[in-house]
């Protein structure tokens, strides 16, 4: 038998630690001298005090471990709990960082006071707009990236199979009567052109979730122009050396195209297979087969083929800086938003 000292040293955990676990039965002394109070604590005991050390050094609480404790997880059962507080520290460190870019920004706008912006706002009149939308309520403010961009694909897939060509901008409306980061009523338009709009392209409309409308002409409205990454207009504002500047954007990971495909398909489409193929025998299967997804591929393919990466991206990274976006990660969300 050991000590409560003995074995303080021993598991490296202080005295008043191992006097905590044992009023929250999480490690109960082996003996307890009746006359003395002293604490006694076998060498046994030891594997359950390091996996309590090491359940607390992973964010778990004291409340938790003891329920895990008693459940007597098998290695599976364990394996996924692990999973999901990885995913949990994740959450928390994107919330950090994105707390930590308003700090950035915050402090950029303190040393610009007092200097004219680089976005002029623009009064205009605004005539009226036939639209096609979708409209959704977003999770969170973080998810509208990703929410944005899967409406925006249902709607150009509406748009394709009832053979209507876009008529003006994306658009993306706000329908909420006060700020919020959580439960956004967002609907997300495409305009187009009222001649076009067929009976057929109005019945389907009409049998599912997209909407064909009219935006009212508006006198005065006051915009702002920005060019660039949609996740990066917010650091626009906050970064006048991004003005009138071609930045170059890579992304965190390099792949040849047959790469990136493959990790697409294995994630996207598991079903597909990817292979080699010269342009010139692709090109030759399209006009036979009359493919047209093959056809609108082809000349991205040889613009690539051709001109590859151009362009140094140290300036986009040093001014709204570098995209954290793996290509694995975009593809996880190109197949939840597939289910």
């Amino acid at each position: 038998m050991l000590k409560i000292g003995d074995f303080s040293q021993l598991g490296q955990v202080s005295v008043r630690t191992l006097r905590l676990y044992d009023e929250l039965d999480l490690l109960k002394p082996a003996r307890i001298d009746h006359f003395t109070g002293y604490r006694y604590y076998s060498i046994d005991q030891l594997p359950r005090l390091n996996r309590i050390v090491m359940l607390k050094d992973l964010g778990f609480s004291l409340d938790q471990i003891g329920r895990l404790l008693k459940s007597d997880l098998s290695a599976d059962q364990m394996r996924e709990m692990l999973i999901a507080k990885q995913a949990e520290i994740e959450q928390e460190l994107e919330e950090k960082k994105a707390r930590l870019e308003r700090v950035a920004t915050r402090l950029r706008q303190i040393e610009q006071e007092g200097q004219a912006s680089n976005y002029d706002v623009i009064l205009k009149n605004v005539e009226a707009q036939r639209i096609v939308s979708v409209r959704q309520v977003v999770p969170t403010i973080k998810d509208m990236y990703y929410y944005r961009r899967t409406l925006l694909d249902e709607l150009y897939r509406w748009l394709e199979q009832n053979d209507i060509e876009p008529d003006g901008p994306e658009l993306v409306m706000y329908h909420t009567a006060e700020y919020t980061d959580q439960d956004i009523d967002t609907e997300v338009a495409i305009a187009v052109n009222t001649p076009r709009l067929t009976t057929r392209a109005t019945s389907t409309a009409a049998a599912g979730r997209v909407t064909i409308r009219e935006l009212p002409a508006v006198q005065t409205m006051a915009s702002i122009i920005y060019q660039g990454h949609p996740r990066m207009v917010s650091r626009a504002y906050a970064t006048p050396e991004a003005a009138n500047t071609s930045l170059f954007i890579y992304g965190p990971e390099a792949y040849t195209m047959q790469e990136a495909l493959k990790v697409y398909c294995s994630i996207v489409h598991p079903e597909a297979t990817v292979s080699g193929l010269p342009l010139w025998a692709a090109n030759m299967i399209a006009l036979l087969s009359r493919q047209k997804e093959l056809e609108n591929a082809l000349p991205f393919f040889r613009y690539t083929g051709a001109v590859c990466e151009t362009g140094d991206p140290q300036e986009a990274n040093t001014l709204p800086g570098p995209p954290t976006t793996t290509l694995e990660q975009w593809c996880r969300f190109q197949a939840v938003g597939m289910q």
